[in-house]
C-alpha cells in the first residue's frame, strides 16, 4: 500500500522519467541534444542483462546485479516497479537526485553494470563453444560505445565556443553574479536581496535590524553615496534609434566602479549599453516607473581604458536635439575593502562590519542567515 500524500519530487522524477521514453532506450541522436540520450546504452544494459542470467555460475556477480538492477530500474520506467519504488523512498533521499535523477544515477549504473558483466563473462571462460563467440561480443559491445559515444564528440564540437569568445565569457567582469551564490545553493537568494542590475556580489551585503524593517548597513548605499557629481551628456546618432553618449567614460583596469544612469524617464524612455573592451552590459528598458539601475563593473583587461554606451531611444520620433539635457550619468569608483560590509570569504561567507553612528550590539541585527555555515560575531 503507498503512502498517503506521496511527495511532490517522486511525481516531478517520475515525470521526467516518463518523458524521456522511449528515448532512453533507443540509440543516441546525432543532433540535436536531447536529456533521452543520458542512458545506459546497449552495451551496458547487455552487460547487465548477461549477468542476470549468469549470477548462478559466480556469485560474486550478485555483489553487483543487485545494485545494478535497483538503479536500473529507478532511471527506467518499468510498469508497476519504478513508480512505487520513488514514491516510498524518503524524501531526503529523493533530494540526493532532485530533478535529475538521470544525470546522479547513471554513472553509478554503468560502472555497476560494467563489473557484473565482467565478473559473468569471466565465469563462462573461453573453453568450447564460447572459445570464438565471446571475442566477437565483446568487440560488437565495445564497437556499438565507441560509435555511440562519437556522437556526443561530434555534437560537442560542433557546439563548441571559439577559443576567443570563451575568454571573454570567463572574465570576471562578464560573469552573471549568480556564480557568486552557486556555493550557498539550494537556498534561494530572498527577493529582498534583488535590486537594480548586475551587482558585484560585494555590493550585495547589507545589515538588516532585528526585525527586517529597516537596512542598518548597506555596502551599495555607501558606495552610491560618494560624493561624486553627476556628468551631463550628448547624444550622436550612429544608425537609426541608435545614438551614441559622449563623453566616454575614463576607466581604470582593476578599479571597481558602480555606474548609475540618471535620465530623465518621463522624457527619455529607453535601454542603453554599456562596453568596453572585452566587456559589454545591456541594460534593462528605462521606463518612466522601472527601478533604479545601477551597474557595477571591474575591468580586468590591462587595456581597458575607455568605456562606451550606445543609447536606443524607445519612441520612434525621438531626436537628440529634442531630449537634450534629459541624461546624465555617475561614475563612482569604489574600494570593497573600505566598504562598511567587508567580505572575507564567501563559502563559507564571513564578513566583517564597520558599525554606522548607533552601535550594532544595540541594534542587534540580522546577518543573513539564510546563508549555509552562517556564523556572526558583532562588536560595539
Amino acid at each position: 500500500m503507498l503512502r498517503s500524500g506521496v511527495n511532490d519530487l517522486s511525481s516531478v522524477i517520475l515525470s521526467i522519467l516518463r518523458s524521456n521514453f522511449p528515448g532512453t532506450v533507443l540509440p543516441a541522436q546525432a543532433s540535436p541534444a536531447v536529456q533521452a540520450d543520458l542512458q545506459l546504452g546497449y552495451s551496458l544494459t547487455l552487460a547487465l542483462a548477461l549477468a542476470l542470467l549468469l549470477f548462478r555460475r559466480d556469485p560474486r556477480a550478485r555483489v553487483w546485479l543487485g545494485p545494478g538492477l535497483l538503479l536500473f530500474v529507478l532511471v527506467t520506467p518499468v510498469p508497476g516497479i519504478t513508480a512505487p519504488l520513488w514514491q516510498h523512498i524518503p524524501p531526503a533521499i529523493q533530494g540526493i537526485a532532485g530533478t535529475w535523477p538521470t544525470q546522479r544515477l547513471l554513472p553509478t549504473l554503468a560502472t555497476l553494470a560494467a563489473l557484473a558483466g565482467a565478473v559473468a563473462l569471466a565465469s563462462i571462460g573461453c573453453a568450447g563453444r564460447w572459445r570464438h563467440a565471446l571475442p566477437i561480443l565483446l568487440g560488437a559491445m565495445l564497437l556499438w560505445s565507441g560509435l555511440e559515444a562519437a556522437k556526443y564528440l561530434r555534437r560537442g564540437y560542433a557546439t563548441n565556443l571559439p577559443a576567443s569568445l570563451s575568454s571573454h565569457l570567463s572574465r570576471a567582469e562578464n560573469s552573471p553574479l549568480l556564480v557568486n551564490w552557486l556555493a550557498f545553493m539550494p537556498s534561494p537568494i530572498p527577493s529582498i536581496y534583488h535590486e537594480g542590475d548586475s551587482f558585484d556580489a560585494h555590493l550585495f551585503n547589507r545589515v538588516w535590524s532585528a526585525d527586517r524593517t529597516r537596512i542598518i548597513v548597506d555596502n551599495a548605499a555607501a558606495a552610491r553615496d560618494q560624493d561624486r557629481p553627476s556628468v551631463p551628456v550628448t547624444f550622436q546618432p550612429i544608425a537609426p534609434n541608435i545614438w551614441r553618449v559622449l563623453p566616454p567614460l575614463d576607466l581604470k583596469p582593476g578599479q571597481p566602479y558602480l555606474f548609475q544612469p540618471l535620465p530623465n524617464r518621463e522624457t527619455l524612455p529607453g535601454r542603453f549599453i554599456l562596453s568596453a573592451l572585452e566587456f559589454e552590459r545591456n541594460t534593462t528598458a528605462l521606463a518612466p516607473a522601472g527601478p533604479d539601475i545601477q551597474i557595477s563593473f571591474t575591468l580586468s583587461h590591462p587595456n581597458a581604458r575607455t568605456g562606451e554606451m550606445v543609447f536606443f531611444p524607445t519612441p520612434q520620433n525621438l531626436t537628440p536635439e529634442s531630449v537634450a539635457g534629459a541624461f546624465h550619468y555617475r561614475l563612482i569608483a569604489y574600494d570593497p575593502w573600505k566598504l562598511p560590509v567587508r567580505i572575507v570569504t564567501f563559502a563559507p561567507y564571513r564578513a566583517s562590519v564597520i558599525p554606522p553612528r548607533t552601535r550594532l550590539a544595540r541594534n542587534a541585527p540580522d546577518l543573513p542567515r539564510w546563508l549555509p555555515g552562517h556564523r556572526e560575531r558583532q562588536s560595539g
